[in-house]
């Protein structure tokens, strides 16, 4: 056994990733992606025939977005209650 502390790599983060690996992380279909992509909040790219996404822009993207502003339930009364 070795004394000296363990060293973790941390990951690698992918400058491209396809389109359905994006939609996934941005929790969007593939319509809205393209969408996104259209206005220029996330910038793509093409290899080939491929569209990719520039991971780092839908990073930024997905930050940006406004935090969910959800009301506490209310009780409401039963019928025939």
């Amino acid at each position: 056994m070795s004394s000296e502390p363990e060293t973790v790599e941390p990951a690698l983060e992918p400058a491209l990733v396809e389109l359905p690996v994006g939609c996934e992380y941005a929790a969007t279909s593939l319509a809205e992606m393209y969408r996104i992509i259209g206005r220029g909040d996330v910038k793509a790219v093409k290899r080939g025939r491929r569209t990719l996404v520039v991971f780092p822009s839908l990073k930024r993207y997905v930050a940006s977005l406004p935090s969910a502003k959800i009301k506490p339930p209310t009780h409401r009364k039963q019928k025939g209650a």
